[in-house]
């Protein structure tokens, strides 16, 4: 994908032929163009044609979708479990490709796709999560759904490794500003997770103590840590408020809303502060986002009942020209003078661990193993019977695609769904 600049400064992304010809999706690259679609919707667009386009490809090839960061197969067990016709499909999601049958077109979306398409496998939390969601709205999935997420190696090892190199990046681009990321006060969204414990220890070992908080909702109140620890945004101190400079996301959403915003530039004593995105998507901050197009696009904002003046400009590093930040700046007319706070975007928000070379592959080269394996399982999720539901490597299935026991019983209750 290709980053162009949309309204109001928004990022918002095309095809690229950097890799690969595009002239066969003409049609797409157009709507991309006319359209404002951002990181998770343009990927998420693309996805769906390349996977209407394999089933139209009149071959009998097997079809598994193999994804990192939940953009497609909770899409298409939602339109399967919603019993969307394909017609509906190709018209929900513009596809500009070949036109379909007509007959087709009538064809329940799930009927058609299921003789071919054999299930997913999904990389990240972010894709267990929604993935998740279908399945707790809909009581079942339409398809066998594999996932590493929360393997033992993707918690324990791999885990400890992307904190590194999220904070690598951060001091980097950091450095490229003049700023010491041990001198910084942080926020740190989601330290609970497996990825926020490790950068909750790595930053706790540099900052000392007094200059670190933690906010997650699985907060236990019977466990004490050696940072400031919440359970939601509400819920940070005052304190915490006026000195933090480096906020840093982990949990795959929006949590901190507007009216956070707007207290932390009333309350903040830094000039600067640094967001930063260590999840796959730019969701960590959307609210902020939204609301900084919101205040670029008005002709007179205010905050607070105070007269506003809003910028926003990329910010390019020093040495490559290449633009790994962004900055809004704040200029804001209270009663006691003028007060400046710019926000300078880490990687324009995009997962900042995609900087810097991102995880080593010493390390990766295992996460694939256990990723390329269960591809190969859910290829064959009909001879294995393979139930419609989602299934967790070291949790309710093997590297071999064994259902483990203990969970057996209750997923083999779903299989007969998927065949039915």
């Amino acid at each position: 994908m290709q980053k162009l600049t949309g309204t109001n400064f928004r990022d918002k992304f095309c095809l690229s032929d950097r890799y690969s010809p595009i002239d066969n999706f003409s049609g797409l690259q157009q709507q991309f163009h006319e359209g404002e679609f951002e990181f998770y919707h343009s990927m998420q667009r693309i996805g769906i044609h390349l996977f209407l386009r394999a089933m139209l490809n009149g071959q009998n090839t097997r079809i598994v979708i193999a994804e990192d960061g939940g953009y497609l197969a909770p899409l298409v067990n939602r339109l399967v479990l919603e019993k969307y016709t394909a017609g509906e499909v190709f018209i929900k999601d513009g596809f500009t490709g070949e036109t379909p049958d007509p007959i087709l077109l009538s064809k329940d979306f799930g009927e058609w796709i299921r003789p071919r398409f054999c299930g997913s496998v999904e990389h990240t939390r972010n894709g267990y999560d929604a993935l998740m969601a279908v399945k707790n709205e809909f009581s079942c999935l339409a398809f066998p759904a594999c996932s590493i997420a929360i393997s033992r190696f993707k918690v324990n090892d791999e885990s400890v490794e992307v904190a590194y190199s999220c904070l690598n990046a951060i001091e980097n681009i950091l450095g490229s500003l003049g700023f010491v990321l041990s001198n910084r006060n942080a926020l740190v969204l989601g330290s609970l997770v497996a990825i926020g414990r490790h950068t909750m220890n790595i930053l706790s070992g540099r900052f000392g103590t007094g200059r670190l908080t933690g906010v997650d909702i699985r907060h236990p109140k019977d466990q004490s840590f050696g940072w400031e620890q919440v359970d939601t945004p509400a819920a940070i101190s005052e304190k915490a408020i006026r000195s933090v400079d480096l906020i840093f996301g982990l949990v795959g959403k929006s949590i901190l809303d507007i009216t956070f915003f707007e207290q932390l530039i009333m309350k903040t004593s830094r000039k600067s502060i640094s967001l930063a995105s260590g999840s796959t998507k730019q969701f960590e901050f959307s609210a902020f986002l939204d609301w900084t197009a919101m205040l670029l696009a008005s002709e007179n904002p205010v905050l607070s009942g105070f007269p506003l003046k809003v910028r926003s400009a990329p910010f390019e590093d020093p040495q490559s020209a290449a633009l790994l930040r962004s900055v809004v700046s704040f200029e804001l007319a209270t009663d006691s003078g003028i007060k400046t706070v710019d926000f300078y975007l880490l990687g324009n928000l995009m997962p900042v661990n995609f900087q810097y070379y991102g995880v080593a592959r010493e390390t990766m080269d295992t996460v694939m193993t256990e990723f390329v394996s269960l591809v190969k399982i859910v290829s064959q999720a009909e001879d294995k019977g393979l139930p419609c539901d989602l299934l967790a490597l070291d949790h309710t299935i093997d590297i071999e695609g064994n259902l483990l026991i203990g969970r057996l019983s209750d997923l083999r209750q779903n299989h007969s769904k998927r065949f039915s």
